[in-house]
């Protein structure tokens, strides 16, 4: 299906080989496997979602996650005094 006329018999790895094949248009850049993944974990970090939880979704340890912290947009002053006080957002 993402490979048709694929020549191995298996795919070293079936999403960068799709998004090799794949190139954006438009002047948009090309895809990549690695950018993807990290601005899901932002994401996910951004929400305020646990860290373990992110960390086991992603196969990392929560120490790992550190390198995206400086991504994740600081929180309004309500909103860190509601979750300080432990009110739900």
């Amino acid at each position: 299906m993402f490979r048709p006329r694929r020549a191995a018999r298996h795919a070293k790895n079936l999403f960068s080989s799709w998004t090799a094949r794949h190139r954006p248009t438009g002047g948009l850049p090309a895809l990549s496997v690695r950018r993807l993944r990290s601005s899901w974990i932002v994401e996910l970090l951004s929400a305020r979602i646990d860290l373990g939880v992110v960390a086991a979704a992603a196969g990392m340890s929560t120490s790992a996650l550190a390198r995206y912290q400086h991504f994740v947009p600081a929180l309004d002053e309500p909103t860190a005094v509601a979750l300080l006080r432990g009110r739900a957002m």
